[in-house]
C-alpha cells in the first residue's frame, strides 16, 4: 500500500488516469491487479480515464469515478454496456472501440453531458429503441460495425452534428433522415 500512495503522489507519466487537485496534480496507473482505490485526501477529481487495450470483459465502476469526462475503454473483450455507465455522472466522451458489443443500449441516455459516443468496429446489429432519447449526443461514430440500415432512433437526436456509419452494411437511408437537418 504504501508503494502505491507513492505513486499515487509522484508524476508517474505513463499512468492511466490522470487525477487532478488544487494541491498537487498526480497521475495514477490502473492495473487488473488493483485492489483498493486510493484514498490520499490530494486527490479530489479523475477526470480522465484510459483503460484501452486492458483485456477487459466486465466493467464495475466506483463512485470516485462519477467526475470522470473522458473514458476510453477501446480494445477490450466489453460484450455489453450496462447500468454501470450510470454512476459516470460528468461523462462527455466515450471511447468503446474494438470490443465486441452487439447491441446499442440506452443506458448513454441518463449521461446528461455525454457529447461524443464513438463505439466503432464492434458488433452493432441493432440499437434500442428509446436511445433518441440521448438528447446531449453532438458526435457518434458507428463505423465499421454490423448495422444493415440507419436506426431511426438517430433522427431523434436534436443535437447530432455529426455521424459517422461508414464501414456498415447500409443500403438504404430512411427518410426520416432529413429530421437531422
Amino acid at each position: 500500500k504504501q508503494w502505491y500512495q507513492r505513486r499515487v503522489r509522484g508524476s508517474y507519466k505513463d499512468g492511466f488516469a490522470t487525477y487532478r487537485s488544487s494541491e498537487n496534480p498526480a497521475v495514477f496507473s490502473v492495473t487488473p491487479s488493483l485492489k483498493y482505490a486510493p484514498r490520499s485526501s490530494s486527490i479530489s477529481i479523475i477526470m480522465d480515464l484510459n483503460l484501452s487495450n486492458r483485456g477487459l470483459s466486465h466493467l464495475t465502476f466506483s463512485d470516485l469515478l462519477a467526475s470522470v469526462k473522458h473514458l476510453d475503454l477501446s480494445r477490450n473483450q466489453i460484450t455489453e454496456m450496462g447500468r454501470v455507465f450510470r454512476k459516470l455522472k460528468r461523462l462527455e466522451r466515450l471511447d468503446i472501440s474494438d470490443n465486441r458489443i452487439a447491441f446499442l443500449s440506452s443506458e448513454l441516455k441518463c449521461l446528461r453531458f455525454l457529447k461524443t459516443v464513438i463505439i466503432k468496429k464492434n458488433l452493432i446489429k441493432s440499437v434500442a429503441l428509446d436511445f433518441g432519447a440521448s438528447q446531449s449526443i453532438e458526435k457518434l461514430n458507428l463505423a465499421g460495425n454490423k448495422l444493415h440500415e440507419m436506426p431511426i432512433q438517430f433522427t431523434l437526436l436534436t443535437r447530432l452534428v455529426h455521424l459517422n456509419l461508414g464501414a456498415n452494411c447500409i443500403s438504404a437511408i430512411p427518410s426520416t433522415v432529413s429530421q437531422l437537418m
